[in-house]
């Protein structure tokens, strides 16, 4: 298993997914064959491809290569795996539903409850409205009231909850119509933490990144006028 799974992973669903095994086995009664037969291999090979078994998957391999490498999270593999599952269900639909009015109402009397079957046993990660209302008046009481059209906040971490923090302090930004340099990303530059609670050597840190990410001089004009620009939230005096 690995963290945050609920972010990374979608989850067909066991209607799609077992309209789709249903595919694999009526393959070769199918109208559309050489189409489904197509589906059906693209879904094994990404399937062969992606699996990890030990800790080792062709996949360490095949990232590498053109095009690959621009899928950067694998785990969201399923997002391309969705468009073949989709495909095939349907066809596997449309194919039982010919066989007469007996065939559709066991369509329904299989599919009807797996879908309330899939809907119970999912469990989503939830926040409380009133905890989010709370964290958001929390940070509107540190930060000032009128910030300059080209103002960019950098909100210091409370320590609770690292990704909250980082949403509290991206939501503040939304709600005043200004950039910031909190956030969270799978591509952090280079130098910058995650986690940096309200640690002053942090700010330096992220204009660092920024100069070097843009093949500036830490010391140019420019990073000067960046600066310049930006108002920290939550931290102590910071030379």
């Amino acid at each position: 298993d690995f963290p945050l799974r609920y972010e990374h992973q979608m989850f067909f669903g066991i209607v799609p997914l077992f309209f789709t095994a249903t595919a694999c086995f009526l393959l070769p009664r199918l109208e559309d064959k050489k189409i489904s037969s197509i589906f059906v291999i693209s879904l094994l090979i990404i399937f062969c491809a992606t699996l990890s078994v030990k800790s080792f998957s062709l996949w360490y391999i095949l990232h590498h290569l053109p095009l690959f490498s621009a899928i950067r999270v694998v785990s969201r593999i399923d997002q391309v795996l969705l468009f073949p599952v989709a495909v095939l269900a349907s066809v596997t639909i449309c194919h039982l539903s010919k066989a007469g009015k007996n065939m559709k109402i066991a369509i329904a009397l299989i599919a009807i409850p797996l879908l309330y079957l899939d809907m119970f046993a999912s469990k989503m990660y939830k926040t409380p409205k009133q905890q989010i209302r709370e964290r958001d008046a929390a940070i509107e009481v540190i930060a000032p009231s009128n910030l300059q059209e080209n103002s960019i906040i950098f909100v210091a971490q409370r320590g609770e909850n690292i990704v909250a923090d980082e949403l509290d302090a991206m939501w503040l930004a939304l709600r005043r119509n200004v950039r910031t340099m909190n956030g969270y990303s799978g591509n952090t530059p280079v130098g910058v933490r995650l986690e940096f609670a309200s640690r002053c050597d942090e700010i330096d840190n992220r204009y660092n990144a920024y100069a070097h990410l843009m093949g500036l001089d830490p010391r140019s004009p420019t990073i000067s006028e960046l600066k310049a620009r930006v108002l920290l939230i939550g931290f102590p005096p910071c030379p």
